[in-house]
């Protein structure tokens, strides 16, 4: 289980926490020749096993194995570093994602046959 509680830098837009992508991607056990940036796009693509999740700056939508879905906060760089949502991402890789209000913390568990 990951317990985030802000030792990395994390942003919240809308209500929604952010994380770097490098740092939320090698949490989630993406390697760094499993993470993709398209410039032209502004699309960060993360892969693991066979579970393929892109994102695109500004774009409130995050495509899982080829499926768009809509999501209600958009990937952002803020400061020249990208952030993507934490809960977005980490459940397209099957994890359970909770979130404690009381210490301000995110928790996020692998699932094993996920991914």
């Amino acid at each position: 289980m990951l317990n985030w509680n802000g030792g990395e830098r994390k942003v919240t837009i809308t209500r929604r926490t952010q994380v770097p992508v490098r740092y939320l991607a090698h949490a989630l056990g993406v390697s760094d020749q499993e993470i993709s940036w398209d410039p032209g796009e502004k699309a960060v693509t993360l892969r693991r096993g066979t579970a393929l999740v892109q994102l695109f700056i500004g774009k409130p939508v995050i495509i899982v194995n080829g499926e768009r879905r809509s999501i209600d906060v958009a990937p952002s760089i803020v400061q020249g570093r990208t952030f993507l949502p934490a809960r977005y991402v980490a459940e397209a890789f099957g994890c359970a994602v909770g979130w404690d209000p009381g210490e301000r913390t995110v928790s996020i568990t692998m699932q094993e046959a996920q991914g």
